[in-house]
């Protein structure tokens, strides 16, 4: 009996690890996804940009108005629509109000291109808004780092 415990052990390990293996194969042929334990696929982006300012207000100023055509925002849990980012901007903008937000999204469409959870301290921005992002830099409104996602 404790032969066959044995065995079945061996085996669930040597199968763990086959799938662990496949798993990497998987994802190094896919370079926008990953596959989970269940096989099942999961989209995940390659890189990020993490993005850090004190300047809190100006940096989602300038973020609303440069992409304020067919985007929409997430503040907390209401959704914002581009017709009235100008509203969001007037009544949003402040760092005080940002740093009482606990969640912040820039959609377009299904794609996240900014946001944060928690605190504005932890800013991200997909990589195809590295441009923009650059140009922040460059007037010293923000720092940034691009980063590899787990």
């Amino acid at each position: 009996m404790l032969l066959r415990t044995a065995g079945r052990s061996d085996a669930l390990r040597k199968n763990y690890e086959n799938t662990s293996v496949a798993i990497r194969a998987r994802s190094r042929q896919r370079s926008q996804s990953s596959v989970s334990l269940d096989g099942e696929v999961l989209h995940m982006k390659q890189k990020l940009i993490s993005v850090s300012t004190t300047r809190h207000s100006v940096f989602f100023r300038r973020l609303l108005q440069e992409f304020s055509e067919g985007t929409t925002a997430v503040v907390g849990r209401r959704r914002i629509s581009a017709a009235q980012f100008p509203e969001l901007i007037k009544d949003w903008c402040t760092n005080s109000s940002i740093r009482s937000t606990r969640d912040f999204r820039l959609l377009r469409g299904r794609t996240e291109l900014a946001g944060f959870h928690d605190s504005p301290d932890c800013i991200w921005a997909d990589l195809s808004m590295l441009p923009f992002i650059e140009k922040l830099a460059s007037e010293k409104i923000i720092r940034y780092e691009v980063t590899p996602t787990i």
